[in-house]
């Protein structure tokens, strides 16, 4: 039980630091606007997301 709680601690936390991360590239992608509108790189978000919930696990 008290792994699981401590799982699910650590999970949250990662979680908010992604949220983070997403946040300050979201704020970067509206500086860096005039390069292409509309055009994300969200392939590179994704893999970032990937690779926070490999650590995780």
């Amino acid at each position: 039980m008290q792994f699981g709680y401590h799982f699910i601690l650590n999970y949250i936390s990662t979680l908010s630091q992604y949220i983070q991360l997403v946040q300050t590239k979201i704020n970067e992608w509206k500086k860096a606007r005039t390069i292409l509108d509309g055009e994300l790189p969200l392939r590179g978000v994704f893999k970032s997301f990937l690779s926070l919930l490999r650590d995780c696990f």
